[in-house]
């Protein structure tokens, strides 16, 4: 939560001093990286913690070089190809800018995971120290670098410095050098557990860097850059909670995964504990989206609260489908959370057609929440099995959100005199689908 406190001052002190276009400029950098990460994600970190060689020294330093591997390649892929890159986001002058960015990619293939490994005694002091050290380091020099180069370079050298950072911090928490070795058994076992997640990743990538991505092609870079800095504030805090539920649940449900009892009342639990977390937080920042947005990021900022308040809803569901996610990540089944992601980039037609049209952005973003809804109902359809009928409660959890949310949105719109008629359409439709779960479960217990 520090993490997420310094990542939002950050965002705020760039805010007031970088356009919005500088912002625009800089999403087509984390696109880039992100598409790259993405097709190159195998889970390495994952099966470290979920299987059960993953304490071994030897394992562990097959998956070190696997991850060198990663890095270097991607760095390749970004160095090479930085000219194509930067004409695709109609950005011709900046191919070095782009170039640059593969600094990043080689810096986080030579970090020591060993900090990873810690975590299968549920030990997250290492992984907290790695995670926050950057942050600090870059909320530093956000203001001086911002200065400085004043535009959107500073956000390529504030990432560097943070590599170098994260670098530095993970081979003293990390149990100090790094060992490398190969071995095709357990890189082929690796592999099949991880090339699922390639494929997840790849489409996560889509969910969230996918409405920038056409937004870039159709909108202006002023407007991707608004943009942005909606998508930053919406997501920071559903975004990180979810990290913080990932660390600390999958080697805890790894463990129970067959204590079928046990297991249920813990999901039971923390389903509720998700839900109402996210409840209160949706209502919170729809209330004062726009207040907020205009004391941390400055009066040109505010015109995009509605986006905010409709991403929040989005990345709050998306929130919820994380318990579902780690389950099958406990059980080694990554197949079904590819699956769901699938189903989850549908939302992505729909959008491309809307931002071809030029509508306003805030509907581009309330499309999220279909794809989410999808996505939500192939991953608990999938996990009936394992978990019986506690996979009704993800999707009885997320259309309440969607009901009241949309209502608590309509009300804040009126009190701003701004109703919109869309908005109304799209709380009744809520409501009815709503009642309609509700009426039927209830003659299911009749039953």
């Amino acid at each position: 939560m520090i993490s997420a406190a310094l990542v939002f001052v950050r965002m705020a002190i760039l805010a007031r001093i970088l356009s919005p276009y500088d912002f625009g400029v800089a999403a087509t950098f984390w696109i880039t990286t992100g598409v790259l990460a993405a097709i190159t994600e195998i889970g390495i970190d994952k099966i470290l913690v979920q299987n059960k060689d993953g304490d071994k020294e030897h394992f562990a330093s097959v998956a070190q070089t696997l991850l060198l591997i990663r890095g270097v390649l991607i760095a390749g892929m970004i160095f090479l190809l930085s000219g194509y890159i930067s004409r695709f986001f109609d950005l011709p002058n900046s191919s070095g800018d782009f170039a640059l960015l593969a600094i990043i990619p080689l810096l986080k293939g030579f970090e020591n995971r060993g900090y990873i490994q810690k975590q299968r005694s549920m030990n997250f002091v290492p992984l907290a120290i790695i995670q926050l050290t950057p942050d600090l380091v870059s909320t530093a020099i956000a203001y001086p670098l911002a200065i400085y180069f004043n535009d959107y370079r500073s956000f390529i050298y504030i990432s560097i410095v943070s590599g170098i950072a994260s670098l530095i911090v993970s081979y003293a928490v990390g149990g100090g050098s790094r060992k490398f070795a190969w071995d095709k058994e357990i890189i082929v076992k690796m592999i099949v557990f991880g090339w699922p997640l390639a494929i997840s990743s790849l489409l996560l990538m889509l969910t969230l860097q996918g409405d920038k991505i056409i937004i870039s092609q159709y909108y202006s870079k002023y407007e991707l850059g608004l943009f942005a800095v909606a998508f930053s504030f919406a997501t920071f805090l559903p975004n990180n909670l979810g990290n913080v539920f990932a660390q600390i649940v999958l080697p805890f449900f790894s463990k129970i995964r067959d204590d079928a009892y046990n297991l249920s009342n813990k999901l039971r639990n923390l389903s509720s504990l998700v839900f109402w977390i996210s409840l209160a937080s949706i209502v919170f920042l729809m209330g004062y989206s726009e207040e907020l947005m205009r004391f941390f990021y400055g009066e040109r900022y505010a015109g995009v609260s509605g986006v905010v308040s409709v991403l929040v809803v989005v990345f709050f569901i998306r929130l919820i489908r994380q318990i579902p996610n780690t389950i099958c990540m406990a059980y080694g089944d990554t197949v079904n959370i590819m699956y769901s992601n699938i189903y989850r980039q549908t939302a992505l037609i729909l959008t491309l057609y809307l931002a071809a049209i030029k509508v306003d952005m805030y509907l581009i973003a309330a499309v999220g929440i279909i794809g989410e809804l999808f996505a939500m109902v192939s991953i608990s359809y999938f996990l009936r099995g394992r978990v019986g009928e506690n996979n009704r409660i993800w999707m009885k959890d997320s259309i309440s959100i969607v009901a009241i949310s949309s209502i608590s949105y309509i009300s804040f719109e009126w009190l701003r005199g701004g109703f919109n008629f869309i908005v109304l359409y799209l709380i009744v439709s809520s409501v009815v689908v709503f009642s309609f779960f509700k009426i039927k479960s209830g003659f299911a217990r009749l039953g």
